[in-house]
């Protein structure tokens, strides 16, 4: 159903090192774990891959929200844990502490920690997201699809899969110009030069 990604161990092994030296979350509030931040930080570098052809040069500090510009849209990767793959009916969210974030587009991806695949499950724009509609308070009880009720740990905006636009409609993605290069301890590739 959406475009999966199989994740090389040394990707996940260099995810994981990069946020123990450099802590992804810096909200102050609702950081996540390291594994949270770790699945994050994988499907940022992958979705960016599918997109332009290699893997990003990563920064430390907050990007404030800003993963890459694409095709004039500026993109935000939110990455959601899962021990199975995305059903058209799951839910997707977004911490409302972010929404002044300044992207203003909002992609979604799934990691599967089962099988160590990223799901590229679709984006939409920040403000068809951020609605009073769309709008949980913590502490809500939100009905899954499998009968049980889901509890919001933060305020959030939710929308469901089938909502989102496909990853091809975003634009055509290019074709990956060569395998990751592990350089210096780093999965830079230099030989795109730097991409921001």
């Amino acid at each position: 159903m959406y475009h999966r990604i199989n994740i090389e161990p040394t990707i996940i092994f260099k995810c994981g090192e990069y946020v123990r030296a450099h802590p992804m979350g810096q909200r102050s509030h609702f950081n996540g774990t390291f594994e949270q931040q770790r699945a994050g930080l994988i499907c940022q570098v992958e979705n960016y891959r599918y997109y332009k052809g290699n893997y990003p040069i990563l920064y430390p500090g907050n990007d404030g929200g800003i993963d890459f510009p694409l095709n004039g849209y500026v993109i935000d990767t939110k990455g959601m844990l899962s021990k199975g793959f995305y059903q058209p009916g799951y839910r997707c969210n977004m911490l409302a502490c972010q929404k002044d974030y300044k992207a203003d587009t909002i992609f979604f991806c799934g990691y599967n920690t089962d099988k160590n695949i990223v799901e590229l499950l679709g984006w939409v724009p920040k403000k068809k997201l951020c609605t009073p509609e769309n709008f949980r308070k913590k502490n809500t009880k939100l009905p899954m699809i499998n009968g049980d009720l889901f509890t919001v740990k933060a305020d959030s905006y939710f929308i469901e899969t089938r909502e989102l636009n496909t990853p091809e409609s975003l634009i055509e993605p290019v074709k990956i110009i060569e395998p990751v290069k592990i350089i210096n301890n780093d999965y830079r590739n230099y030989s795109q030069g730097k991409l921001f």
